[in-house]
């Protein structure tokens, strides 16, 4: 099974438990892992036979920047379940990591990481 990998898009936005996250923010990063045949689309150079990410990432990005959730596990089920109604992977892999997350101590990222296979 071939692989196609959206890596690093970062967003900062209001999403999380405390009440300064939903006033201040924090910044997120996202990545999309979409396992498919792609041998149809290094065949014949068509777009249709891929995964447009450019318009993913707009769907990434639209919940990214909508209301705000309290957890990471909500963002990357949102992203996932949005991503799978647009496009027709074998397998997604949804990844979302809050960057500094308010914890007592230094952490360079908390992440979640949710699989949708078909």
């Amino acid at each position: 099974m071939d692989k196609l990998t959206l890596k690093g898009m970062s967003f900062h936005a209001n999403h999380g438990l405390f009440p300064e996250e939903k006033v201040h923010g924090n910044s997120f990063e996202v990545d999309l892992a979409f396992h498919l045949n792609l041998q149809g689309a290094g065949n014949s150079d068509d777009l249709k036979e891929t995964i447009d990410y450019d318009k993913a990432h707009k769907i990434v990005q639209k919940i990214m920047r909508g209301p705000s959730v309290d957890l990471i596990e909500t963002l990357a089920f949102s992203i996932g379940k949005k991503i799978f109604e647009e496009f027709t992977p074998d397998q997604l892999v949804v990844s979302v990591r809050k960057i500094n997350p308010p914890v007592d101590g230094t952490t360079q990222y908390s992440e979640v990481q949710m699989k949708w296979p078909r």
